[in-house]
């Protein structure tokens, strides 16, 4: 994939780097230049557009206009991928009526407002790591608003928990086990992802550049089996969530002590009466490491030395096997789990069907005055009626959910995305209600979903994808895949589906033309 979009941006600057794209966008460019690449058409004759109206009957028009349209562009692309719509303007003020069909490759369906999908809140969900070292954490979902910053999670903390000091907590983001990133407090919000693991750690000490204090990450790690033959080297793995503490001039024996009273926190009640300051080698080795728990270097003495680490060095205790059996269940949830418990379970979470989006779609609307028509009868630019329907539908039907919202302001833009849960069908997606031309019931089954998690600034991109040959359905994260149930795309992070005609197998997304033989490649 890596190589795959370099040679992309080389042809298309616009995707070139490691900028936020829209992956909407990305992919029409794509379909358009894989289409060029195979159009079976070498010299493109002019056409003109045609138009109906005045008693002109539908089917010969849309017929005549898919006819003109394949003289320019005829591809498997095209073949599988493009349907029409059908566009009828009428004129507010002589009623004259225009009708043309155009081609579509993608379908942008609005999402249906509402006081709810609008919110200008969200919820985050955070576990907080409270002061002394081994008290028991607290899981707490904070309301902040939609657009603000850092500091608000911090202020909604304190206004929850009463006896912490807001001076002193650090938000963190975890990934891989490890304190990935601590956040700043005039951060966005819009950078904490529904899928990103949010820590809170009361310190014992405020850091500050002008104090003496520092922190310490504490990370976890146990060894496993080298399946290489001929390699002694051992190997370890990370594992459960990351510890921060704060000291001053302590020495390592204390050090050892905060250690061993959060990790008392950490183990099943019963055996607590087992762990102790002065035994802790039966469970745990503490080692200096880098801040991935690699690299180790050196045990941390149990003695009156003193204790400090330098910049970019964390503690990383290796559990023995006999450690790891006293340990409680620590490992932080699946990110697809968090999600679903921030965003999609929550009762007051507003959800629309997707065939409500279709109707949508379909509605009349006024033209604006920004996006006049030119009656060719009166003569002038006139805010005309629009109404825009379905005629024919492809083998392939991709559908975007518009969840980015764009509100004009007095003096400025307000940018929004629409989080709502779509309810789109699994398996049998029948679009017979919405659409106007020649019915012929199409059914169609869901394939793959591109999902965007984040918000306006910026987001991480995901996909759900089916396997069709052993029917299974995978979790596809930058470099990660898992097998998941295709339940699992039904999340508020829904924004582009892909799905494939069901009925009678693959079909041509053109029309029978008049002058088709029944052994014609497009004859339905």
């Amino acid at each position: 994939p890596k190589e795959f979009k370099q040679t992309l941006g080389k042809f298309a600057p616009q995707f070139a780097g490691y900028q936020q794209h829209d992956s909407q966008e990305f992919m029409s460019f794509l379909m358009d230049g894989i289409h060029e690449d195979l159009n079976r058409v070498r010299k493109k004759p002019c056409t003109a557009v045609v138009e109906g109206g005045g008693g002109k009957p539908d089917e010969k028009v849309a017929a005549e206009a898919w006819r003109r349209h394949l003289m320019r562009n005829d591809s498997v692309v095209v073949d599988r991928c493009q349907g029409l719509l059908r566009s009828h303007l009428t004129c507010p003020s002589c009623q004259h009526e225009s009708i043309t069909f155009d081609p579509y490759m993608c379908l942008s369906l609005p999402l249906p407002s509402n006081n709810s999908t609008n919110s200008s809140t969200r919820k985050i969900l955070v576990t907080v790591v409270p002061q002394p070292p081994g008290s028991p954490g607290t899981e707490l979902q904070v309301v902040v608003p939609l657009n603000g910053t850092i500091n608000q999670v911090r202020a909604a903390v304190c206004d929850a928990l009463s006896d912490v000091k807001a001076s002193n907590l650090h938000i963190c983001d975890i990934w891989s086990n490890r304190i990935h990133k601590t956040w700043k407090w005039s951060e966005s919000l819009v950078d904490i992802r529904p899928t990103d693991i949010t820590y809170v750690y009361e310190l014992e000490h405020t850091i500050t550049r002008a104090s003496s204090a520092r922190t310490a990450d504490v990370l976890f790690s146990r060894r496993v089996k080298n399946d290489r033959q001929g390699n002694q080297s051992p190997s370890f793995q990370s594992f459960a969530v990351p510890w921060r503490f704060s000291y001053t001039t302590s020495t390592c024996r204390q050090a050892r002590a905060m250690i061993v009273a959060h990790c008392s926190s950490l183990v099943k009640e019963e055996e607590r009466s087992r762990f102790s300051c002065d035994d802790t080698g039966t469970f745990f080795r503490v080692v200096e490491s880098n801040s991935q728990g690699t690299d180790l270097t050196y045990d941390l003495p149990n003695n009156d030395s003193v204790f400090s680490l330098s910049k970019g060095r964390a503690l990383t205790l290796i559990w023995t096997r006999a450690g790891c059996l006293l340990l409680k269940d620590q490992d932080p949830p699946n990110r697809r789990e968090r999600r679903t418990a921030e965003n999609g379970q929550s009762a007051d979470r507003s959800s629309v069907d997707l065939l409500d989006c279709f109707k949508l779609y379909v509605e009349r609307e006024r033209l604006g005055k920004d996006d006049t028509w030119y009656c060719p009868k009166c003569k002038h630019h006139v805010e005309a009626y629009k109404k825009i329907d379905l005629w024919t539908v492809p083998d392939v039907l991709i559908i975007h959910l518009k969840r980015f919202q764009y509100t004009p302001g007095t003096y400025f833009i307000h940018r929004q995305k629409i989080d709502a849960l779509v309810n789109f069908p699994l398996d049998c997606l029948d679009l017979s209600e919405v659409i106007v031309g020649p019915k012929d019931a199409p059914v169609y089954e869901l394939y793959a979903v591109s999902e965007h998690i984040g918000g306006m600034g910026g987001g991480h991109y995901t996909a759900v994808v089916k396997n069709m040959r052993n029917a299974r359905w995978y979790s596809f994260n930058d470099t990660q895949v898992s097998e998941t149930q295709a339940e699992a795309t039904l999340t508020p992070q829904a924004y582009v589906l892909f799905y494939r005609r069901k009925d009678r197998g693959m079909r041509w997304g053109g029309i029978r033309l008049p002058s088709e033989t029944k052994g014609s490649k497009r004859a339905p």
